[in-house]
């Protein structure tokens, strides 16, 4: 097996498939027949199925072969197999086969792929629920929200588990990371220098925090007014360090500097009919563009800085979304990562855009095993080329879900 090339699978496949068309079609002649059972027994050994082969049934016409029906069905049967075996042999050899590959081919032939699945931890307990969000501090520690336990998992970079922080409450220090209906939205966002903001979903305010996690301040409270907050999803830190809060029900996207003052409002749901607000969440990307995910329609828009809409992804002309965007992530490039819910129906939970719009392929087909994905809620790069998913796992409630957090390594184009 050690000599099987896949340019003599390709080429075996061409010839044979020619071979058995339509008998309208030229057939063989009996010396390239010959040939194409002779090489057939170079790549593989005999078997006594291909000796059969070699002998009638055939009907001679003149100078050419015409293969009755049995024959060429058993032919068909023998190249189907000969090329998975061969197939598997190439991927073996080349070590293909050494990792779970968990990333969807684009639609586009000429696409190149790179995306593969490297380890997945839960830590101690069934601690995520659907709807988590995730962030990476500045020591590469990656913090899942918990909302039903109203705390974070912090892991390490490598996948351990390393400890909880907060706990639920209405006080200094604790959260309530649900919405009223129990979805988990809230969040954390971090500063470059190790501080960081605590979206208390619950208590329909924002917590401050330094790089030791001592309490600074922490503002809002339930209404409708500038500052007030009736259903924050979304929470975010820009390159020039200003904090956004995302307003589900109040239709609007706050901006305010670190010390909590309200610096400005970007109306993102301008192009949207009045009545559908409704957004998932979030993300601003290192040039300062800002990207709301939909709840309807499904799509992804780019805005700037003042909300000019910029981009939509998952126009009618892409159309891969099959459900409500859920958490996003940016690259440097532009390349726009997103998740979807589980009652996607063919098209894998992490959705890869062009900055252009254009899709590219997808993450993590559905599925609970290694590499798969079915509730894919928080998502974030580390501008390591490593891409942190947090799967919320089985929908069963609240506090009955085994998510984990799961790791995939991207190469090229995404990585060098």
């Amino acid at each position: 097996m050690n000599d099987v090339r896949p340019s003599d699978l390709r080429s075996l496949e061409r010839r044979v498939t020619a071979w058995m068309a339509d008998e309208a079609a030229p057939v063989a002649h009996p010396s390239e027949l010959e040939q194409i059972l002779t090489e057939t027994s170079r790549v593989r050994p005999e078997p006594r199925w291909l000796v059969l082969l070699k002998e009638p049934p055939m009907r001679i016409s003149g100078s050419r072969v015409a293969v009755g029906m049995p024959a060429r069905g058993l032919l068909l049967l023998a190249l189907i197999g000969l090329l998975a075996v061969g197939a598997m042999a190439v991927a073996v050899g080349s070590g293909l086969l050494t990792n779970k590959v968990t990333s969807v081919a684009s639609p586009s032939p000429s696409a190149v792929v790179g995306a593969a699945f490297a380890w997945r931890s839960t830590g101690p307990g069934e601690q995520f629920d659907p709807g988590s969000n995730i962030d990476i501090d500045p020591q590469g520690r990656i913090w899942v929200a918990d909302p039903q336990n109203g705390r974070f998992a912090i892991f390490a970079a490598g996948g351990a588990f390393v400890e909880y922080w907060g706990s639920n409450g209405t006080a200094v220090g604790h959260f309530d990371l649900r919405r009223p209906n129990g979805d988990g939205y809230g969040g954390v966002a971090f500063e470059p220098d190790g501080s960081f903001f605590v979206l208390d979903v619950g208590n329909h305010r924002v917590q401050q925090f330094d790089a030791n996690r001592q309490f600074v301040r922490a503002w809002g409270s339930q209404g409708t007014g500038p500052g007030q907050y009736s259903d924050p999803i979304g929470i975010d830190v820009g390159p020039d360090g200003t904090l956004y809060i995302l307003d589900d029900q109040r239709g609007v996207l706050e901006k305010f500097d670190k010390d909590g003052n309200l610096v400005g409002t970007v109306d993102v749901f301008k192009t949207i009919p009045t009545g559908f607000n409704a957004a998932n969440g979030i993300t601003v990307a290192g040039d300062g563009s800002i990207y709301i995910s939909r709840v309807d329609p499904f799509q992804v828009q780019k805005f700037d800085a003042t909300g000019n809409l910029l981009q939509t992804f998952n126009s009618t002309a892409t159309g891969t979304m099959q459900e409500q965007p859920l958490a996003m992530a940016v690259d440097p490039t532009g390349r726009l990562y997103v998740t979807q819910g589980p009652q996607r129906r063919t098209t894998p939970g992490i959705l890869v855009y062009a900055a252009d719009g254009s899709y590219l392929f997808g993450i993590g087909p559905r599925g609970t095993n290694d590499g798969e994905l079915l509730f894919p809620c928080g998502l974030a790069l580390d501008g390591k080329g490593n891409l942190y998913v947090e799967e919320g796992g089985n929908i069963v409630g609240p506090g009955s879900n085994t998510g984990s957090l799961q790791l995939f390594r991207l190469g090229a184009p995404l990585w060098p």
